[in-house]
């Protein structure tokens, strides 16, 4: 597999064209692929300055998107992946709620936002 097969197969799981994983362009979900773009070629041996040259970016460019990619420990991965997670967490949210009115409902959901706020707080304080 080429590099410029590495870069496409990035851009399609992520929905995008090889055009634009290859922009100067910096939204979010975008910079996200370019990552990952970024590690898997440095996983085969590429150095920062070959895939800029590849990415059409800086060699500094592509050594702080790997420290961001790696500080993040993966969590880059699959953006499409945590979405799936996230649907299905809902889906089991709702099953536990079946059966109560809808006062209840919102009472419980309220509740666990609650403890998920508590909870990034108490981790931000550690």
């Amino acid at each position: 597999m080429t590099a410029i097969d590495i870069i496409q197969a990035v851009a399609d799981k992520h929905g995008f064209t090889l055009e634009q994983i290859r922009s100067p362009a910096k939204e979010r979900r975008l910079c996200l692929a370019k990552w990952e773009a970024f590690h898997l070629l440095a996983e085969r041996g590429l150095s920062q300055a070959q895939i800029g040259v590849l990415m059409h970016l800086h060699a500094k460019s592509v050594k702080v998107g790997l420290a961001r990619y790696r500080s993040n420990a993966g969590a880059y991965e699959s953006i499409r992946g945590f979405q799936a997670r996230r649907a299905a967490e809902n889906a089991a949210d709702n099953d536990n709620y079946d059966g109560l009115t809808e006062r209840e409902e919102l009472e419980r959901r309220s509740d666990k936002l609650l403890r998920l706020i508590a909870r990034d707080l108490r981790r931000a304080a550690a």
